[in-house]
């Protein structure tokens, strides 16, 4: 829970989508600085029951928490010296056919593509909007959901990098000849 991972504008989007009454709990995974001031806000709000502070969970029990979820959010921002990178959590979520929300930076879209709904970072409005979008069509949930699972396993998973590692040094030993 940390300011460039979006929890300010995860909060505002979620408290904006309590605000109309839709039958939603948010799962927070991991732990931070922000975590006190996070759960002060929902509080103050009354709407602290619909979020759930997991903590740190270990890496090998992850797989049962994306399949706890039904949307993935991670509405990442950037900073003088930092934006997402290749972000693993994406495709673990999307090897669990989860669809995906998060913000258009980094590398974020190349490794999302057409498996989520991506936004400008810091704003929380287009965020709500996608994730109410997300939380009102189930349809949409598994189609985004499946083309997430069909990428993860065909882009991230253990068989691909190892073909793909395969292909290079194949290369290498070609061009050292």
């Amino acid at each position: 829970m940390a300011y460039d991972k979006g929890v300010y504008d995860l909060m505002y989007a979620f408290y904006t989508i309590c605000m109309k009454k839709l039958n939603v709990t948010l799962l927070i995974v991991g732990s931070g600085p922000l975590k006190e001031k996070i759960k002060r806000f929902f509080k103050e709000r009354g709407c602290l029951d619909k979020v759930v502070f997991l903590g740190a969970i270990p890496y090998e029990q992850m797989k049962k928490y994306y399949n706890l979820a039904d949307i993935f959010c991670l509405p990442s921002r950037f900073t003088k010296y930092w934006q997402e990178q290749f972000g693993f959590v994406f495709a673990e979520a999307m090897s669990c056919a989860k669809p995906i929300v998060s913000t258009r930076i980094g590398a974020i879209p190349e490794v999302v593509a057409d498996a989520g709904l991506l936004v400008s970072p810091g704003n929380f409005l287009e965020l709500e909007s996608a994730l109410e979008t997300l939380i009102l069509d189930e349809n949409l949930r598994k189609l985004l959901g499946e083309r997430g699972r069909r990428r993860a396993i065909k882009l991230f998973s253990i068989n691909s990098a190892a073909i793909g590692r395969d292909k290079v040094y194949r290369k290498v030993l070609r061009d050292l000849k």
